[in-house]
């Protein structure tokens, strides 16, 4: 369990700590109580995204447990939405609410969601697979439509006539449902599941990597450090500049992870570490190897080799 919300800590601080909360209550399995955390976490902060989406995760949970109530999935379908309106470059509410969109049928957003998502990172395995599952889907419903209008040619024997038109098969059909947001008509398709992988091992390693920051509390031109999970998601915030902390994680992640996929694609190896100068200062990450992404910011005028050098001592403690 994560320990009490401190009144004396830096919002960052305790918005994760919210959502560190719900997750442990979540993995026990007392979801009511995680809902809650979740609610008192938004009521306090309203505009972090991060706490949206572990809300959704726990609804999704929440309709794991019990399939029979759809309301669960259109409530986490929300969470993740409003998550997306604060931060629309997040990389796992995307990936969660296309889940959801595929699994009611609402092949048309999942698809967009997507594709957005393989804009970014043309590898990911994740939204690759799932895209090549509506492309299946809408394949074996055009050659169903297609049957069907046969029989209804048949049927009916319309006859020939010279200015006949060729006959058109209207887009949508059964398998669309007409609006999406109405998930209690949608006709859940049990073969689509939904949820984030996480393992018992998480909690550990984020500790450990967490309690050796210290290293660069005296960092000169330090502006702030994030460790994401390998979703993108923020895990440990140290922000000493105001940083906007929906949008800068998910900027730090989306850059990254191109970067990784730019670097299979084009056969140049892996890649684990990259530098952007840009107006918020100079970013450094770092990947954690079966973890995720440690990104450092610092001044555009900071020491580069200070910098570096407490890096490499950082990822020597932590054993990466």
């Amino acid at each position: 369990m994560a320990g009490n919300v401190g009144s004396t800590d830096t919002p960052a601080v305790v918005a994760v700590a919210y959502g560190k909360i719900a997750k442990s209550l979540k993995k026990l399995g007392e979801l009511s109580l995680a809902l809650k955390v979740c609610d008192k976490g938004i009521e306090r902060f309203p505009d972090n995204g991060n706490i949206h989406i572990i809300k959704g995760e726990v609804q999704v949970a929440c309709y794991n447990a019990d399939n029979t109530k759809t309301s669960h999935l259109k409530s986490a379908l929300g969470s993740f939405e409003k998550a997306l309106r604060l931060d629309p470059h997040n990389y796992l509410a995307k990936l969660l609410a296309s889940q959801i969109y595929l699994k009611a049928g609402g092949r048309k957003q999942a698809r967009t969601l997507l594709a957005d998502i393989l804009k970014t990172s043309p590898g990911d395995e994740k939204a690759s697979s799932l895209m090549a599952l509506i492309n299946q889907k809408e394949k074996a419903s055009g050659a169903r439509k297609i049957v069907s209008a046969q029989k209804q040619v048949v049927t009916a024997e319309p006859a020939v006539t010279p200015d006949r038109q060729p006959l058109m098969v209207a887009e949508g059909g059964e398998d669309e449902p007409a609006d999406p947001q109405e998930l209690t008509s949608w006709s859940l398709d049990e073969k689509v599941e939904i949820g984030n992988e996480e393992t018992d091992d998480d909690e550990i390693v984020i500790e450990a990597l967490s309690a050796k920051l210290s290293l660069f509390s005296r960092l000169e031109g330090l502006s702030g450090i994030m460790i994401l999970d390998r979703n993108g998601q923020p895990v440990k915030i140290v922000n000493k500049a105001g940083l906007d902390e929906n949008v800068v994680p998910s900027l730090v992640f989306n850059l990254h992870k191109a970067s990784v996929s730019g670097a299979k694609r084009f056969g140049m190896g892996n890649f684990r570490r990259g530098t952007l100068v840009c107006p918020v200062g100079t970013i450094i990450t770092e990947e954690l190897p079966q973890f995720g992404v440690l990104a450092v910011i610092v001044d555009n005028d900071a020491n580069m080799a200070t910098v570096d050098k407490r890096i490499h001592r950082y990822l020597a403690e932590v054993a990466l």
